[in-house]
């Protein structure tokens, strides 16, 4: 008789119960990093845990409450990872919005959602404002920036800054995020994720896959997806891992940015992957002769030996070329959300860097 598995326990019953978990253990560690002023800086952990209770306390003044449907829409940047822990740390839900939505499709999810309050950075509340004109009257806005007469990220740090830690005010079944996605069949769908959904995942990744507080992740695809949200923000959450938020998709930028914020952990799709080999083959081929000459006579010898003996040697002889790229502390890519195209996979091992690739649904968180 075959023996059944289960899913190992979560170490905490509720997701924003994470943040005050990480605090106790990582301390003053970085977590959240962005670049600013030639540096990568931000919130520790600790100091992570005290902005979620300041906007907590924010939102519940603004009228936010146990099962209102709260709307995220925003740039990828720290401070959309606390806003989305104090939505839960209230036992609202999180309803994320694709960044690239304009007001029409956003104003049919508040509709749909019946969202009650929605945060949005400053780029973004023009187009919560119309939504709210058009489809969703009663909507109360808060906002990650200063600018623009609202209740704002700045005012609850410095009204809430000692804000305690909060009792429970959900259970590990109830809804957590609501999601929106069109998968591959055109409308977009509402996924509803639990927290035990949720820390269920965590949970089962912490433990497969060996990282922690040395590690550093770069944070780039759009965290109203499930596969960052989950991937690159809870996961390090949950084992003391930092994230830096990454500028933007330019290869150059991505480039820059992999090497300037001592990236260990990298998760991508594979067209940012193919962007990213592209700049780095570019960097190649710019480089003076007799250093083109070495290193493409470096990645030869490795696709050799790894053709002709499975043998993969690119974690050594690649070693010079990654060191001069400013990229030998990256030690693992994963990939997922697309098929990954098997010669840009190999280009990859040759140059001494695995690629772990995964398969997913939203619906499984993912």
């Amino acid at each position: 008789m075959s023996q059944r598995l289960s899913a190992p326990a979560p170490v905490v019953r509720l997701v924003p119960d994470l943040v005050e978990y990480a605090a106790e253990r990582y301390g003053e560690r970085p977590f959240l990093l962005r670049y600013a002023s030639g540096t990568w800086s931000g919130y520790s952990f600790v100091a992570a845990a005290r902005a979620v209770r300041a906007f907590a306390a924010l939102l519940e003044r603004e009228g936010v409450r146990p099962g209102a449907r709260v709307a995220l829409q925003s740039d990828n940047r720290p401070e959309w990872g606390l806003a989305y822990l104090a939505v839960l740390a209230l036992g609202a839900v999180v309803v994320p919005l694709d960044a690239q939505l304009k007001d029409m499709e956003v104003g049919e999810i508040l509709s749909f959602a019946e969202v009650s309050h929605a945060v949005g950075d400053l780029r973004h509340l023009p187009v919560l404002q119309a939504a709210r004109l058009a489809r969703r009257p009663g909507l109360r806005l808060v906002s990650l920036d200063a600018e623009g007469g609202l209740p704002h990220w700045d005012q609850a740090q410095r009204e809430f800054g000692a804000a305690p830690a909060r009792a429970p005010a959900a259970l590990p079944g109830d809804l957590a995020v609501l999601l929106f996605t069109s998968g591959t069949t055109g409308q977009a769908k509402g996924v509803m994720l639990s927290h035990a959904n949720l820390l269920t995942n965590v949970e089962s990744v912490a433990r497969t896959f060996e990282f922690g507080p040395c590690d550093r992740f770069l944070s780039l695809l759009p965290l109203h997806h499930t596969f960052e949200s989950t991937g690159g923000f809870l996961c390090p959450l949950r084992v003391g891992a930092s994230v830096c938020t990454a500028r933007g998709l330019a290869s150059r930028e991505l480039r820059e940015d992999l090497a300037t914020s001592g990236a260990t952990l990298f998760i991508g799709v594979p067209l940012l992957y193919e962007k990213l080999m592209t700049a780095i083959q570019k960097a190649i081929d710019d480089a003076p002769l007799p250093r083109r000459v070495f290193a493409r006579t470096l990645l030869g010898l490795s696709r050799l030996v790894r053709r002709t003996t499975g043998a993969r040697l690119g974690r050594t002889l690649a070693r010079p070329l990654r060191r001069k790229a400013g990229l030998d502390h990256l030690r693992m890519f994963v990939t997922g959300a697309a098929p990954f195209a098997p010669e840009v996979f190999w280009r990859y091992i040759d140059f001494g860097w695995p690629v772990v690739e995964g398969y997913g649904l939203t619906e499984t968180s993912p």
